[in-house]
């Protein structure tokens, strides 16, 4: 009974581990709705439409940690539906803070933001910008197979502040393996658009 109960600690420690770990990928299918009157930020009058359009892409993160609590980050989503492509990228470098199985940590960065529209008349509206952006978030283990992580960036576009708001969840299989399910909210200007993401995660 005793090695039982010493091999079910030391493999949910692993579990635990295994959520922490700044040393990971991340991938998957991303949903996102643009709510109306939304694209108007990004292209002006030349393309605003007064009803919510629905796009799906996917998503494609990592990070790497360089010991002493510091590591690199990338976030990649794109999304498109017919003629009209959101692509939304993040690089950066951090720190992380991390008490027990669970960790605190601050990312600053570049976040790319792109936008195309393309017109029947062969033309394209687009928006094109690189920002300074920061995140701030927390992992935090609630059980031996359960961890979430809240997260917020804001990043300071020529136009005005970009806001994002992420909840990840995520399932644990073994300790290496988890499947993770994500909700977000993106506010630009008048701009509000809601994500979700499916998909996996391999964590080294």
């Amino acid at each position: 009974m005793k090695k039982v109960i010493i091999a079910f600690l030391l493999s949910n420690a692993a579990f635990a581990h295994a959520s922490n770990s700044f040393d990971n990928i991340r991938f998957g299918v991303q949903g996102t709705q643009v709510k109306s009157n939304s694209f108007g930020s990004y292209f002006g009058e030349r393309y605003n439409p007064s009803e919510s359009k629905d796009l799906g892409g996917f998503y494609f993160s990592g990070s790497l940690d360089f010991g002493n609590n510091l590591y690199t980050s990338i976030d990649l989503t794109s999304v498109t539906r017919a003629s009209t492509d959101l692509d939304n990228h993040f690089i950066g470098l951090g720190h992380h803070h991390d008490f027990g199985f669970n960790s605190f940590y601050v990312t600053a960065g570049a976040n790319k933001v792109k936008t195309v529209r393309h017109h029947s008349s062969n033309q394209e509206s687009k928006f094109n910008e690189v920002a300074l952006g920061f995140e701030a978030g927390a992992k935090f283990q609630l059980s031996s197979f359960y961890a979430i992580q809240p997260q917020y960036r804001i990043s300071f576009f020529d136009k005005g502040e970009m806001h994002d708001y992420r909840l990840n969840n995520e399932i644990m299989l073994t300790d290496l393996f988890s499947l993770e399910a994500s909700v977000g909210y993106n506010k630009f200007r008048d701009a509000e658009q809601f994500n979700w993401q499916g998909g996996v995660k391999f964590s080294f």
